[in-house]
């Protein structure tokens, strides 16, 4: 039944993969969202 409250879900964990391109986040839901984390930055050291 719904109340008519709106249901607000809280991120309560981040945690990087070991490669450093993956976040994942925990939520008060009880879901764990998978981020891909990229850059398309080109070489910033080129000269």
């Amino acid at each position: 039944m719904y109340d008519g409250k709106m249901l607000v879900n809280y991120c309560t964990s981040l945690n990087w993969s070991a490669h450093g391109s993956t976040l994942f986040s925990g939520y008060t839901d009880r879901v764990v969202r998978v981020w891909g984390i990229g850059c398309d930055c080109g070489n910033r050291n080129s000269h």
